[in-house]
């Protein structure tokens, strides 16, 4: 694969655009648009990020003209050697590029320390952690380059914008195709591919930022291969814009719990599995997600009316006791809860989680099956809508709920 152009536009946002020309289909362009108020980049380190990812994922090589700073390009030869040690099946690709000299680090004195910003529960504990030395906070939203769409999607952010604001902090939305513009790289977002895509998002703002916080998931001792890993996000950085994996010290639980006073925090929650919902809530209230953050927020203490993004009127133990569970990853999960409610002796919880369980469990060989498919064959880009059609079929024949 190789990057055919890049271009950078400036006039209502600063759009930065990258063509690239994988070996055998047509050429696809990549976006990233922030508001016009940003700064240039002061590198072009994110069009390699972006363009080696996308060619690792589809096993080609990957060549550019313009130039890219070393420690980026040493530091992707470190990231395929980790990749290929979780994933046997995929391949060390080459990569050629110029190589641009070393800069010496950016002046934390004129650019922004920040973090991705979902308001999911990772990211609001990352900001209340570090407290003053966030000083900016990044949201991607998923869009064409259309700026009709992208001034859109723009306005649907006004809330975070608000918490920003009452948190004496910048935000910063950049709307990118990334996530889009090549199926197979959509495919392995959660297990390969979107930690290196946000931090090339990141890194087209490097005339804004010095250091870029991506909030962890998992605590240490749960660490598995995944899109955004400790071993691998420090990799995304450079000399100029620092890459931190923050909060492996903490489990969701202590994330929870330090969250339960902070209404503020509480106000703007957003865990759906869904993404951000229009309506009344911002959250959808029924999906695992939702209902495994809303016990969580349960066995804290919280009280309802100080999470508002939710609806509470749904959560319901005896819809909770019917909801499937597809993944191992979303089972570990549910164990924590349940164990929790064990210790605080919260038994409407512990029995309908306990129930939740072990219906799940005896049907994760479907899910099992589903990822092997995904990761092994490498069809799931191409086959995407049947593979979909058929696990909904699956699921309704073994009546299995995925929403409350």
């Amino acid at each position: 694969m190789k990057l055919l152009s890049t271009e950078l536009v400036r006039g209502r946002f600063l759009k930065q655009v990258a063509v690239y020309q994988p070996r055998r289909r047509k050429p696809f362009s990549v976006h990233m648009t922030a508001p016009g108020w940003v700064p240039d980049p002061v590198s072009s380190d994110q069009f390699f990020l972006l363009g080696a990812a996308i060619a690792f994922v589809l096993a080609e090589d990957y060549s550019q003209d313009i130039p890219v700073s070393e420690t980026v390009f040493e530091n992707f030869a470190k990231l395929q050697t980790i990749w290929t040690g979780w994933y046997p099946n995929r391949r060390m690709i080459k990569t050629a590029a110029p190589s641009a000299p070393r800069d010496g680090p950016a002046s934390t004195g004129t650019t922004d320390e920040a973090c991705f910003f979902t308001a999911g529960v990772d990211s609001l504990f990352t900001v209340h952690q570090l407290q003053d030395a966030i000083t900016a906070l990044l949201h991607v939203v998923h869009v064409g380059d259309d700026e009709a769409d992208i001034a859109a999607a723009f306005e649907t952010l006004t809330a975070y914008q608000s918490f920003a604001d009452l948190t004496g902090r910048k935000f910063i939305p950049v709307a990118s195709n990334l996530m889009s513009a090549v199926p197979e790289f959509m495919d392995a977002w959660a297990y390969l591919s979107h930690g290196i895509a946000y931090a090339a998002a990141a890194h087209s703002l490097s005339g804004q930022l010095h250091k870029i916080h991506i909030s962890s998931s998992m605590p240490a001792f749960a660490q598995m291969p995944w899109g955004s890993h400790p071993d691998t996000d420090r990799l995304f950085g450079s000399d100029t814009l620092e890459v931190n994996h923050y909060g492996t010290e903490w489990e969701r639980w202590d994330k929870t719990l330090t969250l339960a006073d902070d209404k503020r925090s509480l106000s703007i929650m957003n865990v759906c599995a869904h993404g951000h919902q229009e309506g009344a809530f911002s959250n959808c209230s029924t999906c695992q997600k939702c209902a495994r953050t809303m016990l969580m927020l349960d066995l804290a203490g919280v009280n309802r009316a100080d999470a508002p993004s939710f609806d509470w009127s749904v959560y319901d133990m005896s819809r909770i006791s019917r909801l499937h569970l597809r993944s191992r990853n979303e089972v570990d999960s549910m164990h924590d809860v349940r164990n929790r409610a064990v210790r605080l002796g919260r038994d409407d919880i512990a029995s309908a989680v306990e129930t939740m369980l072990r219906r799940s469990n005896r049907y994760l060989f479907l899910t099992e099956w589903e990822y092997f498919v995904r990761k092994r064959l490498g069809v799931a880009a191409r086959l995407k809508r049947p593979l979909k059609a058929m696990r909904e079929g699956v699921y309704r024949l073994f009546r299995l709920r995925r929403t409350l």
